[in-house]
């Protein structure tokens, strides 16, 4: 179940004002995080405000943080910041269209060296949950199941580029 937090020392009074509001899913390692930053005071206490889906805590977050730098917050609630995303948009489906406009954007797209090194050097290290693993060691002996698919993608590893998946490989990989 999804959380709506505020965090907050004796200078806050309410919510909407001051302090910190979030949401998360994992309530603990969330305020692990925060007490490792630094970015609050050191004697923040918690407090859970709200719980239920993802989709109506970023709303109750939105409501709290309409707007950029409200007490703690740097961001806008339910939106991760980012303008024109989060509640707003979340789960709501995608035209054609705009689905084609993603596809064009990113189409063509390499990552240079320097990204993919940055990529790479950020994951080393970091330990991999024994759920993680699993799930990916299923989605890699699906992956080749079909012999025609193994065959597809060791002739795209083989010249350096990636093919196309299958109709079947896309209904079961999100990514």
């Amino acid at each position: 179940m999804w959380t709506v937090y505020w965090l907050y020392d004796e200078r806050c009074v309410c919510p909407w004002r001051h302090g910190y509001v979030g949401i998360t899913l994992l309530p603990a390692r969330r305020v692990r995080t925060h007490q490792k930053h630094k970015r609050f005071p050191s004697d923040f206490q918690w407090k859970t405000l709200f719980q239920g889906t993802k989709f109506d805590c970023m709303r109750v977050e939105h409501q709290l943080r309409p707007t950029f730098n409200i007490g703690w917050n740097r961001a806008r609630g339910g939106s991760k910041g980012n303008p024109g995303t989060g509640a707003g948009l979340f789960g709501k489906p995608k035209s054609a269209e705009h689905c084609a406009s993603i596809a064009r954007t990113l189409t063509g797209h390499v990552r240079t060296a320097v990204s993919r090194a940055k990529q790479s050097a950020s994951a080393k290290g970091k330990p991999k949950s024994a759920e993680w693993k699993a799930m990916m060691s299923t989605r890699a002996t699906s992956r080749y199941a079909d012999p025609a698919e193994r065959v597809k993608m060791s002739n795209a590893v083989k010249h350096g580029k990636r093919s196309k998946k299958s109709s079947s490989a896309q209904s079961s990989f999100p990514f």
